[in-house]
C-alpha cells in the first residue's frame, strides 16, 4: 500500500524538487546512515506520514516479478515520506513533514515512545495487583491510546526542539484545514492536546521572551489550557459507555504525568545543534526581511570584524529552521513588505493567495540553496 503508490508517484512535477536534498540530509543525519535511501512523493489523499523498510525489495520483487531470481538480501533500509499532492508547494507546511514526520523517525531511532512502561490506574487493580473483571474491558483502549498518543506527542516534541516556533504554526494550520482543534481519536490526541505540549517545549526555548511571538503564543496558550481537563472525545468510537470514557480520559492523565520525562528524553537524544533555540531568532529577522523584498535567502556572508582584517570570509548555510520560521514571520506580518514588490494588496482575498505563493516559491529556492551552499563552502581571505 505504501511502496507501489511511492514508486508511482516520486516524480518531480508532484512534490517539490528543492525539498528532497533537505529531506535526505535531515532523514540520514536522524539515522546516522549516508547511505539511507530516502524517497520523497506524493499522494492524491490529503496524508502525510513517514515509513520505514528494512529492504522493501525482498518482499516486493517477488510480488511484482514472482518469476524472476530473488535479489540477494541487503541491509540497506528505505523511508518512505508521504505528503499530499495538494501541499506541494505550501512551504509553510513543510516544516509538518521535516519536523513532525522525521520526528517519528527520531522516536523510532531512540524507542522513546517505544519503551514506556505504561500502568494501569491503581484503583482497577484488586489486592494482588490483578485488573479486576469490571475494568478488564478499559485496559485495551487504555493502552492502546497511550502507545499511539505518546508515539504522535513525541514527534510534535521532536519538531518543536528541531524547528520552533513554525511546527506549531504548521500544526494548526494544517489541523485547522482538515478538522476541528479539540477533536480526539484513537490514533491522534487532539489538536489542543499537542499544542499543550508544544508549547511547553518552546517555553523551555526561550521562545515566550521573543517579542513578535508573545500574542500569538498566547492565543494557542489559550486552547492548550483547555485541553489539560477536557474530557476525552473520541471520533472513531461509536460505544462510548462511561467505562471507556473513564478508560480515555485516565490515558491523558497518564500522559501529562510523564510529559517532563517525554521532553527531557527528546531533548536528551538530540545534539545541541539540532536543537533551534530562541538565541538563533536573529537569524530569522534577517532571512524574513530579504523575503519581504522578493529575495531568496539560503546562505549568509559573514564578515570579518573590524578588529581582526585577517579573518576569513565565508558565505555560510541559513539553516532550514530559520527559513520556515522566517515564512511564518512574514505571513503573520501580513506579508510586510513583500506586497510592495509584488505590487499586490493581502487585504484582497483574490490577491493574498498569490502573494503567499510568490513566498513559497522564495521560501522553497532560499532552501535549495542552503542545501547548496552546505555541500559547496566558500571562502574568502
Amino acid at each position: 500500500m505504501t511502496l507501489l503508490p511511492a514508486l508511482d508517484g516520486a516524480v518531480s512535477n508532484r512534490i517539490p524538487i528543492e525539498l528532497q536534498p533537505l529531506a535526505v540530509r535531515l532523514a540520514s543525519e536522524a539515522v546516522d546512515d549516508p547511505n539511507l535511501n530516502v524517497v520523497l512523493f506524493s499522494d492524491s489523499n490529503f496524508n502525510y506520514s513517514v515509513q520505514r523498510y528494512s529492504n522493501p525489495v525482498d518482499y516486493l520483487a517477488p510480488r511484482i516479478a514472482p518469476y524472476i531470481e530473488a535479489p540477494a538480501p541487503s541491509s540497506r533500509e528505505f523511508l518512505f515520506l508521504r505528503l499530499p499532492r495538494l501541499e506541494r508547494d505550501s512551504a509553510a507546511l513543510h516544516v509538518v513533514l521535516l519536523g513532525h514526520e522525521l520526528g517519528h523517525l527520531r522516536d523510532w531511532i531512540n524507542n522513546i515512545s517505544g519503551s514506556l512502561d505504561v500502568s494501569v490506574p491503581s484503583e482497577w487493580l484488586d489486592d494482588d495487583g490483578v485488573v479486576t473483571d469490571h475494568y478488564v474491558p478499559a485496559v485495551e483502549l487504555h493502552r492502546a491510546l497511550i502507545t499511539n498518543w505518546a508515539s504522535e506527542l513525541v514527534a510534535d516534541i521532536y519538531g518543536a526542539l528541531t524547528f520552533g516556533p513554525a511546527s506549531l504554526t504548521g500544526l494548526a494550520e494544517l489541523v485547522l484545514s482538515i478538522g476541528v482543534f479539540d477533536r480526539d481519536s484513537v490514533t491522534h490526541p487532539g489538536a489542543d492536546r499537542r499544542t499543550h505540549f508544544v508549547l511547553d517545549v518552546l517555553e523551555r526555548l526561550g521562545f515566550r521572551s521573543v517579542p513578535e511571538l508573545i500574542d500569538v503564543l498566547n492565543e494557542y496558550q489559550l486552547e492548550a489550557d483547555k485541553a489539560v481537563g477536557r474530557q476525552v472525545d473520541l471520533a472513531n468510537i461509536t460505544d462510548q459507555n462511561d467505562l471507556l470514557k473513564q478508560a480515555a480520559d485516565e490515558a491523558w492523565k497518564w500522559l501529562l504525568l510523564h510529559k517532563e520525562g517525554l521532553i527531557q528524553a527528546c531533548q536528551q537524544s538530540l545534539p545541541a545543534a539540532d536543537v533551534f533555540e530562541a538565541a538563533r531568532w536573529d537569524e530569522v529577522e534577517y532571512v524574513s526581511a530579504r523575503l519581504a523584498q522578493g529575495q531568496p535567502c539560503g546562505e549568509r556572508l559573514n564578515e570579518p570584524r573590524v578588529a581582526d582584517q585577517d579573518e576569513v570570509v565565508t558565505l555560510s548555510p541559513v539553516a532550514a529552521a530559520a527559513i520556515l520560521n522566517a515564512c511564518w514571520l512574514l505571513r503573520l506580518r501580513n506579508f510586510e513588505g513583500l506586497t510592495g514588490v509584488v505590487l499586490l494588496d493581502a487585504a484582497d482575498p483574490r490577491e493574498s493567495g498569490a502573494i503567499a505563493e510568490v513566498l513559497d516559491g522564495l521560501v522553497l529556492k532560499s532552501l535549495e540553496i542552503a542545501e547548496f551552499r552546505r555541500e559547496e563552502a566558500w571562502s574568502w581571505e
